[in-house]
Formats: C-alpha cells, sequence, structure tokens
C-alpha cells in the first residue's frame, strides 16, 4: 500500500502545483509581470515551473530560499526577488538604450519629444532622473496637446493652455497615448 499512498500524494503535488501554476499565470499576465520568483521545495518550484506555458518558461526564477515554517528568515528570498527585479530592470534599459542607438531620425531633446508626442509618434521615451530639473510646458486637455510654447497650443485650437512642470506633462502625453517610460539614471545617460 505504500506504493499506492506515494502515488497518491505524488498526484496531490502534481494537481497542486497545477492550482499554482494557474493562478500565477492568471496573476502574471494581469499585471504584465517581466519576471515570475517561485519560491519554496525545489520538487514543488520545479513542477510549478513544468507547468508555466512556454511563453512564461523564460521569465521563471526558482528559488529554495524562504520558508513558511514560523520564525523564518524571508530575508533571502527578498533579497533575491529585489535581484531579481534589478536585473530584469537593467535588461530593458540596456534594450531600450540599443534600440535608441540603432534608429536613425530619433529626436532628442525637448522640443524634438514634445513634437513626437503631439503626433502620437513615440515607442518608448527615455528620461534621464534628475529631481533638479525644473523645465516646464503646456498643455490643453488632450494627452498630445503638450507644447513648449502655449503658441503651439492656440494654433491647435486649445483655448486654454496650462503651464505644467515639464516631467509631469511629459508622463501624462506618454499615458495618453499608450507610450513607454524608461528612465536612465544620471550615469546611464
Amino acid at each position: 500500500s505504500q506504493s499506492r499512498y506515494q502515488r497518491a500524494a505524488m498526484e496531490a503535488w502534481h494537481h497542486n502545483a497545477g492550482d499554482v501554476t494557474a493562478a500565477t499565470v492568471e496573476l502574471a499576465e494581469k499585471v504584465g509581470a517581466d519576471v515570475v520568483v517561485v519560491a519554496g521545495d525545489i520538487r514543488a518550484t520545479g513542477m510549478i515551473a513544468a507547468q508555466m506555458p512556454v511563453r512564461w518558461q523564460d521569465l521563471v526564477v526558482r528559488t529554495d530560499a524562504g520558508s513558511r515554517a514560523g520564525g523564518a528568515d524571508q530575508t533571502l528570498l527578498d533579497d533575491l526577488t529585489v535581484q531579481t527585479i534589478a536585473e530584469v530592470a537593467d535588461q530593458r534599459i540596456t534594450a531600450a538604450l540599443d534600440r535608441f542607438g540603432t534608429q536613425e531620425d530619433v529626436g532628442a531633446g525637448l522640443a524634438a519629444v514634445v513634437s513626437a508626442l503631439q503626433r502620437n509618434q513615440v515607442d518608448n521615451m527615455l528620461i534621464v532622473d534628475d529631481p533638479s530639473a525644473n523645465g516646464e510646458l503646456w498643455i490643453g486637455p488632450e494627452p498630445t496637446e503638450i507644447a513648449v510654447d502655449p503658441g503651439q497650443l492656440s494654433a491647435m485650437s486649445v483655448d486654454d493652455p496650462q503651464r505644467v512642470r515639464a516631467d509631469a506633462a511629459l508622463v501624462r502625453a506618454l499615458v495618453g497615448t499608450d507610450a513607454e517610460l524608461t528612465v536612465l539614471g544620471p550615469d546611464e545617460a
């Protein structure tokens, strides 16, 4: 009867791993995850990773760090998760910089970016994280109604242009046009 109990236990493991995998994929799809960290027993994480759909296979990071046991230290799992997210962020920044470097006629500078946003022609905007930046832009009610001076908006039939911080105007335009934003550190620029 031991083999029957063992088989039943393994079937339960596979069933539970399938439930966990389905819930994980659903959540990852919902939030648009770039990475999935799966922690726990090495056999269980292996089952979960094996059941992930093909498109998620390369985005799964398995670890035996972390435990649900009372008094267990979550530090290793937290550290691994932060490190994994930082690596994915670095890869995204590198990819964005590579794409920027190989494109022709890519606008650099505030006026070129504003012009491209007006035409809804921005796929991914690179911006340097500079807390001391104090530039301003003019906006209208629509996300693509953005300009470096109010006269441009008047020419676009905007009645009451508003002056706002440049970073806020740019992010508003990006959100309104479904473009992406890549934030660079001063050393990456």
